[in-house]
This record gives structure tokens, C-alpha cells and sequence, in this order.
């Protein structure tokens, strides 16, 4: 059975985020190890491997285009699925034209991953910002600078009157 619910939004807070991972088509990077979308520059969450740029140093980042303006609330990162390499700390840049970028949070360093593996760390900013490009910079890592990552999607801009449509489904066990 599926049913619909409306929530308040409490001052503008998104109360609906959706992780979204756009194709390697639509991601970009400081330096590469390999082609993107192959071997150790697979950087979309849940890849098999993880980006690793060819320049092991502060300042690589990780570019996503997410193809139109969106309402962007946070990132998700993991580190290197099948070794302990991952980003412990970075900085999230925006744009809206891909050219001129603005520090998230003014410039605030975000705490990453604690290890390799499949463990997801989100980061919510303070403000919802409304930008097409995201980019995460690295500022410190364990091993090697390795990351998988997505950026968080509030999708609850559906109503007049400040509320939220979610769908739930809800699955009812046989009787």
C-alpha cells in the first residue's frame, strides 16, 4: 500500500534529501589516475573502487555537474572500498556556471571518513544552496587521497503553502 504525507517545513529546513550520484560523464577532477569512470577514478558513492588523483596533495577535488540548478543540502563520502585509504577533512565549493565557485559554510572544513570501506559520512550544510556544481577538496587523508562520493538533494519544494509531499510505501505483511 502507498500513501502520501505532507510535512511542514520549519523554516525553510528540508525535511526530504535525496543522495544523488551524477554519471561519470557529468564528473570532473583536479587530476586522475586513470580515465574517469575507470580503474581508480571512480568516485560516484558505492563504486567499486574510489578517485584516486594522480597527485597525492591538499587542494585535488572531486567535480560533480548535476546537469540543471538544484537545492543542494549536503555531501556523502566513503573512503576506498577494499583498502584503508580515505579524505578525513575537505571543503565543499559551488557554482552555479562552473567558473566561479563560493566556499560552502564560509570556507568551513568538513570532517570526512574515519576509514576505508563502505561507512558513509554526510555532511549537511548550514544553508540549502541552489547551485548546478559541486566540488569537494581534499584537506587531509590517511594513506592516499581516495574518495567516493554524492551530493544530498532537498526535494521538497512541491507545495504553495510550505509543505512537503513524500510518498511512503508501506509494505503489509501476509496474513
Amino acid at each position: 500500500m502507498c500513501s502520501q504525507l505532507n510535512l511542514m517545513l520549519a523554516g525553510g529546513e528540508c525535511t526530504y534529501l535525496r543522495t544523488f550520484s551524477p554519471p561519470y560523464s557529468k564528473c570532473s577532477a583536479s587530476s586522475t589516475s586513470h580515465s574517469i569512470g575507470t580503474g581508480e577514478s571512480r568516485g560516484r558513492l558505492d563504486s567499486p573502487m574510489g578517485w584516486l588523483p594522480s597527485i597525492n596533495s591538499a587542494g585535488q577535488w572531486w567535480q560533480m555537474d548535476l546537469g540543471a540548478v538544484l537545492s543542494v543540502a549536503g555531501v556523502v563520502t566513503q573512503g576506498r572500498k577494499d583498502e584503508c585509504q580515505y579524505v578525513k577533512s575537505y571543503q565543499v565549493k559551488t557554482s552555479l556556471d562552473g567558473i566561479t565557485w563560493s566556499d560552502v559554510d564560509g570556507g568551513k572544513v568538513f570532517n570526512g571518513n574515519t576509514g576505508g570501506g563502505d561507512a558513509k559520512v554526510s555532511n549537511r550544510f548550514s544553508q540549502i544552496v541552489q547551485r548546478r556544481y559541486v566540488r569537494i577538496v581534499a584537506k587531509t587523508w590517511h594513506e592516499y587521497v581516495m574518495m567516493r562520493s554524492a551530493v544530498l538533494l532537498c526535494e521538497d519544494n512541491t507545495g504553495d503553502n510550505g509543505e512537503c509531499l513524500v510518498v511512503l510505501c508501506i509494505l503489509e505483511e501476509p496474513t
